[in-house]
């Protein structure tokens, strides 16, 4: 159940970068979609061990528990590159709506 937090929280870091680069909702509604689809591609390339823990691989994560087919530390550095990467989308976001002219 906390994965799945953790994949809308994924979601909505970036829904809210692309929301702050743009000034209409459409090509940030792209954006977002676009970037979350991405993301999913790269459990194509799951055996390579830099992509294996990236954020798409969350959902697949999610199964891999359920069965009781995966072990800890994928799962645990699953989430904390997913945090990361949450982090450095929000870091973003405040410095470009700091630099922003209200």
């Amino acid at each position: 159940m906390l994965l799945y937090f953790l994949d809308i929280m994924f979601v909505s870091a970036i829904a809210l970068f692309s929301a702050t680069y743009f000034r209409t909702y459409i090509p940030a509604m792209l954006v977002t979609w676009g970037i979350y689809i991405i993301t999913g591609l790269v459990t194509i390339f799951e055996r390579v061990p830099v992509l294996k823990h990236f954020p798409g691989t969350i959902k697949s994560n999610i199964v891999s528990v359920i069965i009781d087919n995966t072990s800890t530390v994928d799962i645990v550095w699953n989430i904390i590159v997913t945090f990361g990467l949450i982090g450095l989308l929000i870091l973003f976001t405040i410095r470009k709506i700091r630099n922003q002219d209200i």
